[in-house]
């Protein structure tokens, strides 16, 4: 799923993410040109309120269970394709959504 590749992403750099929005700047690690061009117009100054809450959420537990609605508490649902092959990652849907 790709939800869950995002997810992963998330888990695996969010340390990185949150320094990128406490300073205002992107990472060098981010190459392309096109995403930095797109990126520029979000990150125009230091955030660091959100980069703070990124922080306290994304660290708070390894588990990561419920993580979705902790991050974007408005989330009412997950809209992905979940059939046939996929339904193998719907227990990990419930964990990250928290059910």
């Amino acid at each position: 799923s790709g939800l869950l590749r995002a997810i992963g992403f998330l888990k695996t750099n969010w340390q990185e993410l949150a320094y990128d929005i406490s300073t205002g700047n992107l990472s060098s690690r981010i190459s392309d040109p096109a995403i930095r061009e797109s990126m520029s117009n979000i990150l125009t100054k230091p955030d660091q309120e959100l980069a703070d809450f990124i922080t306290s959420v994304c660290s708070q537990d390894n588990n990561w269970e419920g993580i979705i609605t902790k991050i974007w508490p408005n989330t009412k649902y997950l809209d992905v394709i979940v059939t046939g092959a996929m339904a193998q990652y719907i227990p990990m849907l419930e964990h990250y959504s928290g059910g």
